[in-house]
């Protein structure tokens, strides 16, 4: 394994680890409050997350021949966010925030654009799980509050477009750091390869002197 894989390991680990952390967290609350069928998302969430950490920490060699591999945990990872979204008052929900966090992770792949399909596919769920309760399609639930508030038209554009703007610029300035640090990293390594390439040489010149 080579150091862009040890190095891609040791970035993706806090992630990876996190993800199992909220899915216990997520698992335990939907369980006090009666929510069988998203406790059984989060029991999926679980086992996935652990087979995911698996497969980066030992069978790296498996995400680097098929990187579309991720588009399945953070699929799930979404679904599991939406889920608390809703149980937590959709448009007035705390749990919002868990768009920008895996907008943030996924931002940190510059090789398979993760940030966009995560930018994307977070505002696209909300926003249609928002229209569902707006429209009253879907009863509003907040397990956080006895009180049960009505989403009103303000709330309802406000929360989707803040949450659009907030993972758009999310996604463009992690993936523009993250850019700027990699051609960095590359410019040292043809610094160092051309350095040791001079020590090379160097060395054979005070040999071939030194006969």
């Amino acid at each position: 394994m080579n150091k862009t894989h040890k190095e891609h390991i040791k970035d993706s680990r806090g992630a990876n680890i996190a993800r199992i952390i909220f899915s216990f967290i997520f698992l335990g609350s939907f369980l006090l409050n009666g929510y069988p069928l998203m406790a059984a998302l989060s029991g999926l969430h679980i086992i996935t997350s652990i087979t995911w950490l698996w497969i980066i920490e030992k069978k790296y060699s498996l995400y680097d021949e098929n990187p579309r591999f991720w588009y399945f945990p953070a699929s799930l990872d979404l679904i599991i966010i939406n889920a608390s979204v809703y149980v937590t008052g959709v448009a007035y929900s705390p749990a919002i925030l868990g768009y920008v966090i895996v907008t943030a992770f996924s931002s940190t792949d510059i090789n398979q654009n993760r940030g966009s399909f995560a930018t994307y596919l977070s505002v696209i769920t909300f926003v249609a799980l928002n229209t569902l309760v707006y429209s009253e399609i879907i009863p509003i639930t907040n397990i956080v509050s006895d009180s049960i508030f009505k989403i009103t038209t303000f709330s309802y554009i406000l929360s989707s477009l803040l949450l659009f703007v907030v993972c758009v610029v999310t996604n463009k300035v992690i993936s523009s750091i993250y850019l700027q640090l990699n051609e960095k990293n590359l410019k040292l390594s043809e610094s160092l390869e051309k350095i040791n390439e001079l020590k090379l040489q160097q060395d054979g010149d005070y040999y071939l002197t030194s006969l």
